[in-house]
């Protein structure tokens, strides 16, 4: 085998991913030029782009049947040459993940609030309010969509309302980064000017603004890394280390609400605290992020929270943790069930790709009980994720090892010479054995394991290696969260046979994967009825609580017997059909799969 290349198309911390990539033996791709011309041409075998480019010669509007406007597009959507690529290349962006929204602001905060009307509509019993609904699980802050000459069609009238109740929000412009567009709002005049100041078709994700206690008298955030390697089945890792994983951000300057304050003099109308940064306002319109020195690891971070509140450090880390499971839950199914991304993801070809997320969290103080008395705790709201993250920080070592531990076990798969391992005589060591395990395990499901899982079993075995990348699972029905959602209603019938044999390797009891769900029959016979019915009719007429209703009913349909089913109604028929029952049945996407009088009876 000839030697590996690697190819760059970045300018931001080109030097210390490209150290990554050397460190395991790569050589970099001289002149690679641009994107376009790498993804059907180039002689590489990883390519790392700042993000996807858009292919300007080729109109991608016949194939998706849809009009393409490539001036929102190109940022967040790869050429169509990447489609080309072999099977051997892998590159860091691909249509699967920025089809999903992951990235863009206002893309998030959208899927979010589709996970919120699933829950709804399923009957969780979702809390009065979100701070309790954080306390919960669900750490995500209330969010409004508002763009510049949308007359009307926008959440801003929302947003004035709630401004004229002595609210304060946050705005931030959807398509910025680097704290950079970031406005606090305390009045209906605020937004007014705001709007007046930005272009026509500007997008601003406005949130509840989130009062977070500080440290050393100064605002911070918390930024963990995630892998992501697959949406459908999310295949999702954590960075975990005491030195190398997550780390907090401290302002530079201390808050108005500090006592450092008096001496720095800053007022509160120049200080905000948000998302992906940390800044102060230059004439209350320009903001300029404003980064300080100061930056704690995420153990260091982990003794102090506990010697602020007393609470569990490692609790707050795994709501975090859940946090991110939940954002991209919401996205995959966002993308499964659009249209338009589902279209693209042919596109792709057989080539692979990974992405590293930047992941930001403010937190907000609450009342919990220990023994007994209530006690001041923390909790996280992600506010920010960032598809093509800086790095360097809180240090280039560990931003290194971060990148070069990620790049040899999820990209490469090369062994890690730090790993120690047993000795080769051990028994319960051997490839065999632990086949045999994960059969008795899936077996007590009603999983029988095939000679072609074998590779999935031996690239689990590789991701338990990793010291520093973690899985991330969906929670169990009660696990941290107490509110009766599982995969069930993001993603029909239950967990997909690879997240069930990825889970059971990963020691979670049998016992509990049964509680969250059938996985057989339902998972693909729902899968292939919206499957059809999405690419037949498309999913622009149906809302997200109606997406819910139908694929709820068509799990119920497909996990009952004759018997039940008899008890529906038979051939009896049903008046006021919904109109999306009425598409749903004249798409023919349900013949001989499910009894249609029973899933009418059912749904209508």
């Amino acid at each position: 085998m000839g030697p590996r290349r690697v190819a760059v198309h970045v300018q931001m911390n080109a030097g210390l991913i490209l150290a990554a990539w050397k460190d395991l033996g790569f050589n970099e791709l001289d002149n690679p030029g641009s994107t376009h011309t790498l993804a059907s041409d180039g002689d590489w075998d990883v390519l790392w782009s700042l993000m996807p480019q858009h292919g300007r010669s080729v109109d991608l509007a016949p194939f998706l049947g849809v009009p393409i406007d490539w001036s929102f597009y190109r940022s967040h959507m790869p050429t169509w040459d990447f489609a080309r690529a072999r099977a051997d290349q892998t590159h860091n962006h691909c249509f699967t993940f920025h089809g999903a929204p992951v990235g863009p602001k206002h893309h998030l905060a959208i899927s979010l609030r589709k996970l919120r009307d699933h829950l709804a509509a399923s009957g969780s019993s979702l809390l009065e309010n979100p701070e309790d609904e954080c306390v919960a699980g669900l750490c995500f802050p209330e969010s409004y969509v508002v763009m510049v000459g949308s007359k009307g069609l926008d959440e801003a009238e929302t947003v004035a309302k709630k401004l004229s109740e002595k609210k304060e929000m946050v705005a931030k412009a959807c398509h910025s980064s680097g704290g950079r567009s970031i406005t606090i709002l305390r009045s209906p005049r605020d937004l007014s000017n705001l709007l007046a100041r930005a272009g026509h078709g500007t997008m601003f994700l406005v949130q509840r603004r989130i009062h977070s206690p500080l440290i050393e008298g100064r605002r911070f955030h918390f930024r963990l890394y995630a892998g992501l390697t697959s949406l459908h089945p999310l295949r999702v890792y954590v960075h975990h280390d005491d030195n190398d994983g997550g780390y907090a951000v401290l302002a530079s300057k201390a808050a108005s609400s500090s006592p450092h304050a008096e001496s720095e003099k800053l007022v509160e109308r120049g200080s905000c605290s948000h998302a992906s940064g940390v800044c102060t306002p230059q004439q209350d319109e320009e903001f300029v992020t404003n980064y300080g020195d100061r930056q704690i690891s995420q153990g260091e971070f982990a003794r102090l929270y506990r010697n602020l509140t007393g609470a569990d450090p490692d609790a707050l880390l795994r709501r975090m943790h859940h946090s991110i499971v939940v954002m991209l839950l919401a996205a995959g199914h966002h993308s499964r069930h659009s249209d338009l991304f589902r279209r693209l993801q042919s596109l792709l070809g057989a080539s692979r790709c990974f992405e590293i997320l930047g992941v930001d969290f403010l937190f907000e103080e609450y009342e919990e009980m220990r023994d007994g008395q209530p006690h001041i705790a923390w909790a996280p709201y992600l506010v920010d994720v960032t598809p093509s993250p800086g790095y360097g920080r809180p240090s280039v070592a560990s931003s290194h090892r971060l990148l070069r531990d990620f790049f040899r076990t999820f990209v490469t798969g090369d062994p890690d010479p730090e790993q120690r391992r047993p000795a080769s005589n051990h028994a319960t060591d051997t490839e065999e054995d632990k086949w045999q395990v994960v059969s008795e395990k899936a077996a007590s499901l009603g999983l029988e394991l095939r000679p072609e899982d074998r590779p999935l079993v031996r690239r689990l075995d590789v991701e338990t290696d990793s010291l520093r990348w973690r899985r991330l699972f969906p929670p169990a029905r009660d696990g941290l969260l107490d509110l009766s959602f599982n995969y069930m209603p993001l993603f029909a019938g239950g967990p997909t046979r690879e997240d069930t044999l990825s889970m059971l390797w990963a020691g979670v009891p049998p016992e509990d994967l049964q509680a969250r769900g059938d996985f057989q029959k339902p998972v693909h016979l729902v899968d292939k009825v919206l499957n059809c019915f999405f690419e037949r009719v498309g999913g622009h007429g149906i809302s997200p609580s109606e997406e819910f209703v139908l694929t709820e009913g068509l799990t119920r349909i497909s996990m009952a017997s004759d018997a039940d089913l008899s008890k529906l109604g038979g051939q009896q028929l049903v008046s006021n059909v919904p109109a999306f029952l009425v598409n749903f049945f004249s798409s023919g996407c349900a013949q001989s799969q499910v009894k249609l009088p029973a899933l009418m009876r059912l749904l209508a």
